[in-house]
């Protein structure tokens, strides 16, 4: 399987067409039709977990806890 190499125009193209509902996109002569908006959000998902992690961005996570019991 060949290696993919995702370019933040790729993303754009994808929200894009994410966000007009179309599931059927061409990009470098390609086309990708995705079942449904979720196969979608996935690969956008994924899109930008690479290039971020490409860029050196890491995601933070904040936990907030409550508690009525002193713990």
């Amino acid at each position: 399987m060949a290696d993919i190499t995702y370019t933040p125009e790729m993303l754009a193209e994808l929200e894009r067409s994410y966000a007009s509902g179309t599931r059927r996109l061409t990009y470098d002569g390609k086309t990708i039709e995705y079942q449904n908006l979720s196969d979608m959000e996935r690969a956008i998902n994924t899109i930008r977990r690479v290039l971020n992690k490409e860029a050196g961005i890491s995601k933070s996570r904040r936990v907030h806890l409550r508690s009525k019991r002193g713990i």
